[in-house]
């Protein structure tokens, strides 16, 4: 038995009052949770707590044994900490999780950078656009763009990107320009089903919103095609600005509805929650805001 992460889980039950929260706050399962403190219960030879179908309390033993447990962990938690900020540099594999489109316009150069600057880390990244747990699938943090889900992760904002409403020269002078967004419903559009709701775009005129829904003939799981697509002439669409950014420079891509601000989407790293975040989390994500600020 591992006393010390049996320990853990035990506090962590004693002070949230249930195992379902101790386990999400710990990043492991509920079963694993309960196994542990029956291990340490047998270890010890007392109960230490008394489980009901509706609650979870303390016996007096477990009471005087959480104080002197909350003791001993805070302790050791204050040693790790402080070895953790006197290592020179952070060592080991950081798996990150990326969506498809952002890392592969802005982590490649980024990670090169960071590997050169921490060279004792190794790093596996893996584009998905899907929303990992990053528990079960054994993740140190994840870049999500868009807005996040109320979650037990701790989160950090590190950039924002606003969603532009554009379509190629070619395909604007053979179809007209539209000067409202309810005049949406006369164009081709093309859908980018990444967004959470790819048939409604919003746009805002000063405190009014304005939900436009739409259909197109084109739908795509990626905002890369979606501007393959709009670059080529296809119809109108929204893309972040981090992807069109050089094509509304060079002219490839016309920016629309301007005066109906749309919305950002945030780019943020999220990790799991724990006393003391890994020094190889830390200085990543550390790292990526201020690579991503140089970069806006």
């Amino acid at each position: 038995m591992d006393k010390l992460n049996a320990m853990r889980a035990f506090a962590k039950v004693a002070e949230s009052g249930n195992f379902s929260s101790a386990a999400r706050l710990l990043g492991r399962s509920k079963a694993v949770v309960s196994k542990q403190i029956a291990m340490l219960e047998a270890s010890l030879g007392v109960q230490l707590l008394v489980r009901t179908t509706r609650q979870v309390r303390l016996t007096e033993v477990g009471r005087r044994y959480q104080e002197r447990c909350a003791q001993v962990l805070a302790e050791l938690d204050d040693l790790e900490s402080n070895v953790q900020q006197s290592q020179a540099s952070p060592r080991g594999v950081l798996r990150v999780a990326g969506p498809q489109t952002f890392a592969e316009l802005h982590l490649s150069a980024a990670m090169r950078e960071f590997l050169q600057r921490f060279p004792e880390l190794k790093v596996e990244l893996v584009l998905t656009d899907r929303i990992v747990d990053l528990v079960d699938n054994g993740f140190d943090v994840a870049i999500r763009v868009g807005q996040l889900e109320d979650s037990s992760l701790l989160a950090r904002r590190l950039a924002s990107s606003s969603i532009i409403t554009c379509a190629a020269p070619e395909y604007l002078a053979r179809r007209g320009v539209p000067t409202t967004p309810e005049q949406l419903a006369g164009h081709d559009l093309v859908l980018d089903a990444n967004l959470r709701q790819p048939g409604t775009w919003r746009f805002r005129r000063g405190a009014r919103t304005i939900n436009v829904r739409v259909s197109g003939a084109l739908q795509v799981n990626s905002a890369l095609m979606v501007r393959h697509f709009l670059v080529s002439g296809a119809g109108i669409g929204l893309c972040p600005e981090f992807v069109v950014r050089d094509d509304l420079e060079a002219g490839r891509l016309t920016p629309l509805l301007e005066e109906f601000s749309g919305y950002d989407l945030g780019v943020y790293a999220v990790y799991p929650h724990t006393r003391h975040v890994p020094s190889r989390v830390r200085v990543f994500v550390d790292f990526l805001a201020d690579y991503l600020a140089g970069a806006s």
